[in-house]
């Protein structure tokens, strides 16, 4: 059994990736580089955070830290966030990486569990909140 209480005061970042794959929060694909070739990556599995229905996922990085142990890793944060606020931590993780706020049914859920922060809310708003509101509205007028 992994501890997540030893992955974090160690900044043990492949235990923290061999957690986040074990518990599916990540997952392995291929992808074309830009110069064609195919090549392995990492990707969190973020769909329906932004908008219902779509199958969506943000890559992470696998950082090498080892000159410098404390040194925080895109995989250590999604792994911080993850242990403290499971689903949430996701959502958050996301958000920052993509400068957005989720779509509003996501964002309604955390105020309500007290999953919301500050930081979250200085965010832009989610673009697809954005372009339905105006579809709503151009229907309304219409």
């Amino acid at each position: 059994m992994i501890d997540t209480f030893e992955i974090i005061r160690n900044n043990d970042e492949e235990q923290a990736l061999a957690w986040l794959l074990q518990y599916e929060y990540l997952m392995v694909t291929n992808f074309k580089t830009h110069n064609g070739k195919y090549t392995v990556g990492l990707m969190v599995n973020v769909s329906d955070i932004m908008a219902w229905g779509c199958a969506d996922a943000e890559p992470i990085e696998f950082c090498d830290n080892y000159g410098e142990p404390d040194k925080p890793t895109p995989i250590l944060d999604l792994f911080k966030l993850v242990t403290q606020k499971n689903y949430y931590g996701v959502v958050e993780w996301v958000c920052k990486n993509r400068n957005q706020q989720p779509q509003k049914p996501v964002k309604a859920k955390m105020i309500a569990e007290n999953f919301w922060t500050d930081e979250l809310e200085q965010l832009p708003p989610n673009n697809y909140d954005i372009k339905i509101s105006e579809l709503n509205c151009k229907k309304t007028n219409d």
